[in-house]
């Protein structure tokens, strides 16, 4: 791919990167390897080669890049989806394949999953014999926080203290705020201290 100096090849990703690397990966096949100021990254476009480099070569590639967003809002890697892998990894993905993800606990909620998908249907069905717009997006983003904090706290997320615009608002800023570019991971001459 031509890379430009300093910038790598930043120039080819324009405003939404994954549609740009999709058209790359059809010109240059399913692994490339991008340079993103002087950061390389490994840009993966098929299921076939995500399963050679998540099952092959997984300890290459598996671990997170240390960003400094999600470092902040998981008081510094302490949770399972963005800590960098190492002992404490493990241990976390040990916990969660055995007390969240196992067959066993996955179908000890289905009566809750089922309970709300219930009343997400009521809902809609409602709005729509009152002539009422219906939002998919809100209605499936509280579909999704009502079975989590059900699950979660064995409440109803429907008149808690984290109503669903609250929640919603919440999961937005720091979605917000993990999409933000940060030069600093590509150019180190931007890190503190140079």
């Amino acid at each position: 791919h031509p890379k430009l100096p300093v910038l790598g090849n930043f120039h080819q990703l324009g405003p939404f990167p994954y549609r740009s690397t999709w058209q790359l990966s059809k010109k240059n096949g399913p692994i490339m390897l991008l340079q993103l100021g002087s950061t390389p990254t490994l840009v993966v476009s098929s299921a076939e080669a995500a399963k050679q480099v998540l099952k092959t070569h997984d300890l290459e590639c598996c671990s997170r890049p240390p960003l400094t967003s999600p470092k902040r809002l998981t008081y510094n890697f302490q949770d399972a989806a963005f800590v960098p892998y190492g002992h404490y990894w493990r241990e976390m993905r040990k916990i969660c394949v055995a007390e969240l993800f196992s067959m066993k606990r996955v179908q000890s909620f289905q009566s809750v999953r089922e309970e709300e998908a219930d009343l997400l249907i009521e809902s809609i069905s409602e709005s729509a014999t009152s002539a009422n717009l219906v939002d998919l997006s809100k209605c499936f983003f509280s579909l999704a926080a009502s079975i989590i904090f059900r699950i979660a706290f064995g409440k109803q997320f429907q008149g808690s203290q984290l109503d669903n615009h609250k929640l919603q608002q919440v999961v937005f800023e720091a979605e917000l705020y993990w999409e933000a570019f940060v030069p600093r991971i590509f150019f180190p001459l931007c890190r503190k201290g140079n």
